[in-house]
């Protein structure tokens, strides 16, 4: 890498070193317990020349990290910028695009999203991630345009960029340090550790001083080694108080380099702040989410390990007469060693005083199997208390009753969510301030063309009039200088002040999303859109001098759609144009042709003519009004006549029909009663006929 900067007179790293040496004192203790944690989570035991010692354990460490991990981080963030305010603001949009397209590729293309998640590893494990981001740039000096160098003098040359990039780097949670102090606004101190060989010692700080430098990391020292050969242990210091850069190793006095910072950055540090677990007031030093139920931890694997020796002593062992070996087989038909059967020589003797049931006592297996139960049942017991210390629900570990109602699953999971939300927010955070330092220093460090490039600025940028004109008679592709929007959204980007102001960057979730919601959001900005036009479109033809009322709703609204802003510029030109349109006076109407008038003159005067005939017609009927009138007077009067007396001959034959109807009514109940007392006289007589045979009896 190049440096940028200017080099200045190595002073002492005393200072410095002393700050290293602090640290380092007071995170002892959390450093060996993070190398604890690990070591338990990846479940590394102590072991014999011969195998594992026999110790059964329940590693509940890598079961929470192994549920929280994707709940926390599932895939990369999208970066989303937008401007602060939602104005017409044509520059501010193009700021946005150019940010949000470069960041976004960034950290797509880049190994962005591997480090974020070793960062969430560390998170959850020691209790700490950090992630620091490198810019670094490689070109060659040229002659300097313009310059013209007298006889004899060497020509003045400047640096031309011939590739940039920007390396999100995973610094382990054992190589990172700062000032110990008690709240992170007060340090000015960040550090990190880089282990570099001998050649790259020369290579990085000159032949003279990189052969001085002592190889103080020698292979497999404190387990961190991953190179075969030994090492030197440099310190990059980032000291925001002298606002310099400076590289130091314990054994060296002075500086082993110091220069300005070689990227501008708003928080002057080349990384967010890191990822903490648990924090509390007055300290920097973060608390470890598996100390926080570590004694619950060691007593599951107490009784997991009981659960397994109870298991292996739930066996049956027995004796037989040795003169028959076929009775081994017995309890052990394929030869399996759970069942034990032990021969006996003098069965005889053995025999005679009583057998085995006098000679021996055994623990019977239904107390073994009771004291198995209750271990279970105690186990399980500890499992509750350790899912409700770090707050990991049923429903977020996919374990479910059935017996339960789903008002009860619903509760369990929003309890899950609830506490599960502020970490998911913390790690959400960290992705965020990442990704601004990473769009920082693109807008800032990369070359316009680069930008212009990476971004494919000509799809959204306007590109200036006399530009346009010549690329259309002598064709090619637009370049960044042809575009005077692009330009100005770049001086915004790179004025920290502007870029404050007027733009906003910020990415989305860091956990997975689901599909369906993103489509439903589209389709509700459509839906949004086309109701609005279906309601303001007729309003707008009737009453023109509304269109830039109606232009700038639409435009209200679709900002705060995340799919609008894509298409903010081309609803922008669409609605410019309609108030345009709408703000042109109307033309007068043009001649008539002689064609016309002399058409309009033969229509005028078939009008008058239909016009006599009306006015014609019109008398004679008024003439002949007052006999129409008596006609119709007489004829409705016959009218309404025979109509009542129709009423009256239906009224009578009405009556005559009820009569006949009662007539009927009578005579068919003089029937039935007619009936009955026939029927009622055969039934007397069948009953007298059967008393006088039972008599006769």
């Amino acid at each position: 890498m190049r440096d940028k900067g200017t080099p200045k007179d190595q002073g002492t790293a005393s200072s410095v070193i002393a700050e290293i040496e602090a640290y380092e004192k007071q995170f002892e203790p959390w450093l060996k317990r993070g190398s604890e944690i690990v070591k338990r989570y990846r479940d590394e035991r102590v072991t014999t020349s011969n195998a594992t010692i026999i110790t059964r354990k329940y590693n509940i460490l890598w079961s929470n990290v192994e549920t929280l991990r994707p709940t926390l981080y599932a895939r990369i963030p999208q970066v989303q910028v937008e401007r602060r305010f939602k104005d017409a603001d044509p520059v501010g949009r193009v700021a946005c695009q150019i940010a949000e397209r470069a960041g976004n590729y960034l950290l797509q293309t880049g190994p962005f999203g591997t480090i974020l998640g070793n960062c969430v590893e560390d998170y959850l494990l020691p209790g700490r991630g950090v992630m620091w981001i490198h810019y670094d740039a490689e070109g060659e000096d040229v002659p300097k345009e313009g310059y013209e160098a007298e006889d004899g003098e060497e020509p003045e040359t400047e640096f031309k960029k011939l590739q940039e990039t920007i390396t999100p780097t995973y610094v382990d949670w054992r190589d990172f340090g700062h000032q110990p102090k008690r709240h992170w606004q007060e340090n000015k101190l960040v550090w990190r550790r880089t282990y570099l060989t001998r050649a790259e010692l020369i290579k990085r700080f000159g032949k003279t001083l990189g052969e001085q430098i002592n190889l103080d990391r020698t292979p497999k020292e404190d387990g961190k080694a991953d190179e075969v050969v030994a090492q030197a242990t440099i310190y990059e210091v980032w000291d925001k108080k002298r606002g310099k850069v400076c590289w130091v190793h314990r054994d060296m006095v002075d500086y082993l380099d110091e220069i300005d910072p070689p990227i501008n950055l708003e928080s002057f540090w080349p990384c967010a702040d890191p990822l903490n677990a648990t924090m509390t007031n007055g300290t920097l030093i973060p608390v470890a989410d598996y100390l926080l139920y570590q004694d619950q931890a060691q007593e599951l694997d107490k009784l997991t390990n009981r659960i397994g020796r109870l298991t292996d002593a739930l066996k049956v062992v027995g004796v037989y007469n040795a003169s028959v070996p076929e009775l081994s087989r017995l309890l052990s038909p394929n030869g399996t060693p759970d069942n034990v059967m032990i021969p006996v020589a003098d069965w005889a003797v053995l025999s005679e005083k009583g057998g085995l049931s006098r000679g021996v006592e055994f623990i019977p297996l239904v107390d073994i199997v009771n004291a198995l139960g209750q271990a279970y049942q105690a186990r399980e017991q500890v499992l509750n208390v350790i899912y409700q210390i770090t707050g990991i629900s049923d429903l977020l570990r996919g374990a479910s009753d059935p017996r339960e109602t789903a008002t009860a699953q619903g509760i369990k999971g929003q309890y899950g969510s609830t506490r599960i939300k502020a970490r998911q927010a913390k790690v959400a955070t960290f992705a965020r301030d990442n990704a601004r330092i990473v769009v920082e220093i693109a807008v800032e460090m990369f070359e316009p063309q680069t930008l212009w490039e990476m971004t494919n600025a000509k799809s959204f940028c306007q590109i200036n009039p006399e530009a346009q004109a010549a690329l259309q008679q002598m064709g090619g592709e637009p370049q960044f200088t042809d575009s005077q929007e692009f330009m100005q959204a770049l001086s915004l980007l790179r004025n920290d002040k502007l870029r404050s102001f007027h733009v906003d960057i910020e990415t989305d979730s860091t956990i997975a999303l689901d599909e369906a919601e993103d489509k439903a959001a589209t389709v509700e900005f459509i839906g949004a859109v086309g109701n609005f036009l279906g309601t303001f479109g007729p309003i707008v033809q009737q009453q023109p001098a509304l269109a830039p009322l109606a232009g700038e709703m639409l435009m209200y609204a679709a900002r705060r759609f995340k799919a609008g802003r894509a298409l903010e510029a081309s609803i922008e030109k669409a609605v410019a144009g309609i108030a345009q349109a709408a703000a042109q006076p109307q033309a007068p109407p043009a001649p008539p042709p002689e064609a016309v008038m002399k058409a309009e003159a033969e229509k005028y005067a078939v009008d008058a003519k239909t016009r006599t005939e009306a006015e014609k017609i019109a008398a004679d009927k008024e003439l002949g009004t007052n006999k129409i009138i008596s006609e119709r007077e007489a004829a409705r009067e016959k009218l309404m006549l025979e109509e009542r007396i129709a009423a009256e001959k239906l009224r009578l034959e009405q009556e005559a029909l009820n009569v006949e109807r009662q007539k009927v009514a009578i005579s068919s109940k003089a029937n039935d009663d007619r009936r009955d007392i026939e029927m009622n006289n055969a039934d007397q007589a069948l009953l007298k006929a059967a008393a006088t045979k039972i008599g006769g009896r």
